[in-house]
């Protein structure tokens, strides 16, 4: 079973915006909550209800919670639910932060206990019964956390997130000058490579890291795209044989999947794959990268990654490769990455082998 990754909004914003991590998390299925109420009472139990409902379906989830989502959503009492969770500029201290718009409202406890409801000058509502509540119910939280904050976040402080990334053992991530809404493209550039980072140490997760480059399977998702996407029929057809690899063989995707060659911002130079896996151990590279990175060593820095990879698994023992007799860039990216000449001819050309050191 996969797992699902269930987005929680912040205020003003949509379950929309869960399209955005579709790619963040190859091989889940992500979800987006489109909450009605906006109380930590109602909208906790209609995130409670989505989370049973994928639990149901799935082997485990992973929440993604933003702003006011992350306070809603501990208030949902998910916890044993949850495998792990990311809060994007979370609000951690709801009583402190109703006690700071109270201060920028020029507002004594007095006064809202009295009048009960205030509108203040800048649009929010406070409530004196949502004070009540917030006292009396406690946040309890634990769940592995890993927490995105921003030095400008003029919601919650430093000093308050930090408490609260002490008090459950949570992960604290700090972008220097981000703020509460992470919406431009530096700051969206961060957030995508702080969740690759951090998904690249869960449990079962592979993916390859170098100086450069970020290697991994391409999930099923992504793989349909770039065969719906492939103007060339050889390549799609390529692309389409690796899919059906994988259908078939799901206990093994990496062997038959694609994978992506990405820059460490999530740029997509080229792909790989290694044609499944053969009984006797052995499987076959195949690389390319795109056109305008060529000629920039990132070829031979790909390559190399992924077949000291492949070598370190249990069940390889050696990988080959098969270049057109005249492509001499390819035999010398091989000839690199330590492959040396086979003797023999496949389909395309000159074969070349690799084997493990160790």
């Amino acid at each position: 079973m996969k797992d699902a990754v269930l987005y929680i909004h912040g205020k003003g914003g949509r379950a929309a915006e869960s399209e955005h991590y579709r790619l963040l998390f190859p091989g889940c299925e992500v979800y987006g909550l489109e909450y009605k109420t906006f109380t930590p009472w109602e909208t906790g139990t209609e995130i409670r209800t989505a989370a049973e409902k994928l639990k149901e379906a799935y082997e485990s989830i992973i929440l993604i919670a933003n702003s006011i989502g992350a306070y809603f959503s501990m208030s949902a009492g998910i916890d044993a639910i949850l495998k792990r969770a990311y809060f994007i500029s979370p609000i951690v201290d709801m009583e402190r932060l109703i006690f700071d718009m109270m201060g920028w409202a020029n507002m004594t406890e007095e006064r809202l206990k009295t009048e009960r409801v205030i509108t203040t000058d800048f649009g929010e509502d406070l409530s004196w019964d949502y004070l009540c509540y917030v006292r009396e119910h406690p946040v309890k939280w634990d769940v592995p956390t890993k927490i995105l904050y921003g030095t400008r976040d003029h919601m919650t402080s430093y000093e308050t997130i930090t408490s609260f990334v002490k008090e459950h053992s949570a992960k604290l991530m700090v972008m220097e000058n981000g703020g509460h809404w992470f919406h431009t493209d530096e700051q969206m550039r961060f957030l995508d490579n702080w969740i690759r980072e951090c998904e690249s140490d869960c449990p079962g997760k592979i993916l390859i890291k170098t100086e450069r480059l970020r290697l991994y399977p391409a999930s099923k998702e992504q793989m349909e795209g770039v065969i719906a996407s492939e103007q060339d029929e050889e390549l799609k057809k390529a692309y389409s044989e690796m899919m059906d690899g994988c259908l078939c063989h799901p206990e093994q995707w990496q062997w038959y999947a694609m994978w992506m060659i990405e820059l460490w911002d999530g740029t997509q130079i080229g792909d790989l794959c290694f044609k499944g896996l053969g009984t006797n151990g052995t499987v076959e590279i195949g690389y390319g990268i795109f056109e305008d990175y060529q000629r920039k060593g990132y070829a031979t820095e790909a390559t190399d990654a992924a077949v000291s990879w492949a070598l370190q698994q249990p069940a390889v023992t050696r990988v080959e490769a098969e270049t057109e007799p005249g492509n001499r860039i390819s035999q010398h990216v091989l000839e690199k990455c330590g492959f040396r000449p086979s003797g023999s001819f496949g389909k395309e050309g000159p074969r070349f082998y690799r084997v493990s050191t160790q």
